[in-house]
């Protein structure tokens, strides 16, 4: 059973009463906000269908969607969605968003490895609000993890701990990567201060059996 918020509704109410809504469309803002949207369940005839590598993105509860690999260049990857939304990556890494609510690109793209070997500073620009902010990460190696996505991977695991100066925003990102390849298979990673987490999981065409 679904309960929708009172407050939720005269809010959307509210914010629409310009335009024409009907009953269908109220209960279906309230259903996202208060369940989230639809998963998109990935398994293997999911994959064989599929003519690209791919991503599949969560965005919090507001977003699920897959984005198909358009380009790699120097290990970086170039994902893009269906409405011109990219996120482009590197070690699993997340260096540039466009698209999204608000964006972000990492401008020291030399620190984009997943490095154990102590401190390290990340320079950023933030988009929707502009700000170029540094950000100071200390990793972890968490060992070795068995990883259930659309199938079994042995993966090594990584923690990064961020804290961002003069600005407040810190937390924690998370780092899969297959012990078979050497490709990141997952990530968790705040892109932004102003949105959720990002988790990504990474599915590969090339060199698939």
């Amino acid at each position: 059973m679904i309960y929708i918020n009172k407050n939720l509704i005269f809010v959307i109410l509210i914010l629409t009463s310009c335009a024409h809504i009907n009953y269908s469309d109220l209960y279906n803002y309230a259903k996202i906000s208060v369940i989230g949207v639809e998963d998109i369940k990935i398994d293997d005839a999911f994959v064989n269908d599929s003519k690209s590598s791919f991503i599949k993105v969560k965005l919090g509860k507001t977003l699920v969607a897959t984005l198909v690999l358009a380009n790699v260049n120097n290990n970086i990857f170039e994902w893009v969605g269906s409405n011109g939304e990219k996120i482009i990556t590197k070690n699993g890494r997340i260096i540039e968003t466009n698209g999204l609510e608000h964006n972000m690109q990492l401008l020291n793209l030399s620190e984009a490895k997943l490095k154990l070997d102590g401190n390290k500073e990340l320079l950023i620009s933030l988009y929707e609000p502009s700000a170029t902010i540094s950000q100071i990460i200390k990793s972890y190696d968490l060992g070795i993890e068995s990883l259930e996505l659309d199938k079994t991977y042995v993966s090594d695991s990584y923690r990064e701990d961020f804290t961002t100066s003069n600005y407040k925003w810190s937390g924690s990102n998370f780092y899969w990567v297959d012990k078979k390849t050497s490709l990141p298979i997952k990530t968790i990673a705040s892109s932004h201060p102003y949105l959720d987490n990002l988790e990504i999981e990474f599915y590969y065409l090339f060199g698939r059996k």
